[in-house]
């Protein structure tokens, strides 16, 4: 990186220890920057150019009509066009690489800590943003993205993208048909013995009757894998592949205590309890080649249950208009809750963009200015949202065709503008819930650089996907012989490598702190 941002993480490193989340919570109020004050002059618009960008996830019925609205202005102001395409959650794991490495045309393309960052930034698909570029032709970025952020998709010394400007809770939400656990006399899911309860009652009772499965797994159970480690304070130090736990000082853990997730005892247990719940007839026994999503098998009643985060409303809201009674829980109320980080969500400029200065533009604009920004969170005004007065929007019952911050354009692009967009109380709880418990990952700032030992990650990767949806869905004869035959395979690909230079890069990161 160049000066700007060299002197930003220096003071991001300097900062961090002694600021509290809460504390940001508190201010973290984003006032709105108008595309009007700033120059762009030195981007050269003088032929028309559509930027491609690429999205993971399912698209909204409302999508089309939300970007037509922003390319009214992109279009007369800026003689740009925003097409968007979006890689849907059944196989955006198999066409996301090849997007970057198939010479197709893409300009912006959605990654995150979760999302592909690393591995993709390992092999140079993402074009690098450096001090001179992001003035010129991201001027807004330049002025107004928070300082901390950028060391967080700084890799080996390069920025490769732009990541989310704002920290809300991360947190996983548990969705289910509560006229069914009433039906049942199951009460308030309060622990993960409760939910195991209710998830186990439905496919005694109800699955046999309606054919109602607990849960519509589909691929592997990773969301409530995640919600099963937040309750014994785990956090990723690496994406969710290497965990550790919160120290409760909040001091930097020891490297010996970050492991493989999949190798950890506490792995070994949710795999236990994933066989106990396959061999009930939580899931189908095809769920590993099920390609409808949990969330649309909720909301049209075909699934009891469903995990994941606050977009968890929206389709508890479509199955609540079919009848059904939802209600969402927290199995974990005594566990804290970490910062959604900055990387959870992060946009880049594709390194084989042809317009890389156009692209970064666009990326600018819908980031920051306020009109934009608001078309692309809630979507269009009269149509998606409404002004109901006392500086607060709220959702309308047409909100559904386009839910606030529910595609990964809306992740990245979240701002706090001090509006609330749902009128579901109980989303509002859980939220006031979780801020009030919400702490930073230690470990936020440290990434790590894979080069080294890029080709025993690969091999170490290859065999924790080939085991994973089999231990997570419990369609596997033996938990323990197979985590064994999948462990013996880690280690000789190459796992211990893989450890050695992990932990000196993160006790050389630890002791720069």
């Amino acid at each position: 990186m160049k000066k700007l941002l060299t002197i930003l993480l220096a003071l991001a490193l300097a900062l961090l220890p002694v600021l509290s989340v809460a504390e940001e919570g508190a201010a973290a109020v984003t006032p709105p920057v108008h595309r009007q004050d700033y120059d762009y002059s030195g981007v050269d618009l003088s032929q028309h150019y559509t930027v491609l960008m690429y999205l993971v996830g399912d698209k909204f019925a409302g999508t089309d009509a939300v970007v037509a609205k922003m390319n009214e202005i992109l279009e007369k102001e800026y003689n740009t066009t925003l097409e968007i395409e979006f890689l849907p959650w059944s196989d955006y794991q198999t066409k996301y690489p090849l997007i970057l490495a198939g010479g197709e045309k893409v300009d912006l393309m959605y990654t995150a800590s979760w999302c592909y960052l690393y591995t993709e930034a390992a092999k140079g698909s993402f074009f690098t943003l450096d001090e001179d570029f992001i003035k010129t032709n991201m001027p807004m970025t330049y002025a107004n993205q928070k300082a901390e952020s950028w060391g967080q998709t700084t890799i080996n010394g390069k920025c490769v993208g732009v990541p989310c400007n704002m920290m809300v809770p991360n947190y996983k939400y548990v969705g289910i048909r509560q006229d069914l656990a009433d039906k049942y006399g199951i009460g308030p899911l309060t622990s993960w013995d409760d939910f195991m309860n209710y998830m186990l009652t439905i496919a005694e009772k109800e699955t046999p009757v309606s054919g109602i499965y607990a849960m519509n797994a589909a691929s592997d159970t990773i969301e409530l894998w995640r919600t099963y480690y937040e309750g014994y304070n785990a956090m990723g130090v690496y994406s969710d592949d290497f965990l550790t736990f919160y120290p409760e000082d909040g001091a930097l853990p020891e490297a010996e205590s970050i492991r493989y997730a999949v190798t950890t005892d506490m792995f070994k247990q949710y795999a236990h309890d994933m066989k106990k719940l396959a061999d009930a007839g939580c899931w189908s026994r095809s769920a590993l080649s099920n390609t409808i999503p949990n969330y649309e098998a909720f909301a049209n009643l075909t699934g009891a249950s469903l995990v994941w985060n606050g977009t968890i409303f929206n389709h508890m809201h479509t199955a609540e208009a079919a009848g059904a009674v939802t209600n969402a829980y927290d199995l974990s109320p005594n566990a804290h809750v970490f910062a959604e980080e900055y990387n959870n969500s992060v946009m880049a400029v594709a390194e084989n963009s042809e317009n890389p200065e156009r692209a970064a533009m666009v990326m600018d604009l819908i980031g920051f200015d306020y009109e934009l920004n608001l078309l692309g969170n809630l979507g269009i005004e009269g149509v998606n949202w409404e002004d109901r007065g006392n500086g607060y929007y709220f959702s309308d019952s047409t909100q559904e065709s386009y839910p606030a911050n529910s595609n990964a354009m809306g992740w990245w692009m979240k701002k706090d503008y001090k509006i609330g967009v749902y009128d579901d109380a109980r989303r509002e709880a859980f939220d006031n819930n979780f801020k009030s418990r919400m702490v930073s990952n230690p470990c936020t700032t440290f990434v790590f650089d894979e080069t080294p030992v890029k080709a025993e990650m690969a091999a170490v990767s290859a065999v924790k996907n080939e085991y994973f949806g089999p231990l997570t869905l419990g369609l596997v004869d033996d938990v323990d012989a197979s985590i064994a035959e999948m462990t013996g395979k880690l280690e000789a690909s190459g796992l211990q490598t893989i450890y050695d230079e992990f932990y000196r890069q993160y006790n050389e990161w630890k002791a720069s702190r």
